[in-house]
């Protein structure tokens, strides 16, 4: 046997270990039989051959081959090696996806099933998921350039600050140079009266001190004094005065029958005005009722004389 025979064979070998070992690495039994099924992708976005067709994110297969169909408006046809004993219904579609940030591309099988299975050669419906890249140039670019105005913003505020810090500084220099030329000799004067004024009102706390004594000792006799009894007698004066007016208009006694009777006061008014008239007679005429004289005996015998 010839070395060149030899070394044909450990080729032969090698290669085959090669092959059995990538598809091992790629979760395909070596000796089991595989179905190849089609779909058409309008852009692939870096799908590669040998990578995996998975289900349920387990490897059942891996991508066969990948080649533009010009008869078919350049439509990307990929051929998808699967493993005879998975069952592909009808209705299955062939998602393109993006497992994760750092994996490969792949194709995974959406199984649905409503009037039979598909038979090795047939094509599938196919799919392009929105990988995790897609959902980040959606979601978070926006977001990213977003963030960039607003540190632009905040940079921008952050000078402003820095300017208003030297004006607060010139403020304080000034602020210092006036409180350093403040007179001194008015400024001890203010105290002094101030403490003049302290003094004033501490004295004057001293002399309210005997006028609160007396407040509260007039606030104790109030306390002290009977008011209770007071107000009871004054409740019973009002009662018997209720009682007498009551009287008065129920013409009960002397008082009642003067004011409610009018025959009564009719009378007495009469009486009254005869009286008046009366006396207003006697002061025009008192010769008429009153006779005197300083000789009175005279008088009486020569009125016996003239009779």
């Amino acid at each position: 046997m010839s070395k060149e025979f030899k070394v044909g064979i450990l080729t032969v070998i090698a290669g085959v270990i090669l092959y059995g070992g990538v598809r091992f690495l790629k979760g395909i039994d070596l000796f089991s039989d595989t179905n190849v099924y089609f779909a058409y992708y309008e852009n692939i976005g870096g799908l590669q051959p040998a990578n995996p067709v998975l289900l349920n994110g387990m490897s059942i297969g891996r991508v066969l081959a990948i080649e533009i169909v010009p008869e078919n408006n350049n439509k990307v046809l990929v051929s998808l090696e699967v493993a005879d004993n998975i069952q592909i219904g009808d209705q299955t579609v062939a998602m393109l996806t993006d497992p994760g940030l750092l994996s490969d591309k792949a194709v995974e099988l959406k199984i649905n099933t409503v009037n039979g299975y598909l038979e090795s050669g047939d094509t599938l419906r196919s799919e392009v998921d929105n990988g995790i890249m897609d959902i980040l140039e959606e979601k978070a670019f926006p977001i990213i350039n977003t963030l960039d105005s607003t540190l632009a913003s905040i940079n921008i505020l952050v000078k402003g600050f820095d300017g208003i810090g030297d004006e607060l500084k010139g403020t304080l220099a000034i602020t210092r140079n006036k409180m350093a030329s403040v007179n001194t000799h008015e400024l001890n004067g203010t105290l002094r009266n101030f403490r003049k004024t302290s003094e004033n009102l501490v004295k004057m706390s001293e002399d309210l001190k005997p006028l609160a004594g007396k407040l509260n000792t007039l606030a104790d006799s109030l306390n002290e004094a009977p008011i209770k009894s007071l107000a009871t007698e004054m409740n019973a004066t009002m009662a018997n005065l209720n009682t007498t007016v009551q009287k008065i208009n129920n013409a009960e006694g002397s008082l009642g029958l003067l004011i409610n009777d009018k025959k009564l006061y009719e009378d007495m008014d009469q009486t009254v005005r005869d009286l008046d008239s009366l006396l207003v007679n006697l002061r025009n005429h008192p010769n008429r009722y009153v006779q005197f004289s300083v000789f009175g005996k005279k008088d009486k015998e020569k009125k016996k004389k003239d009779k």
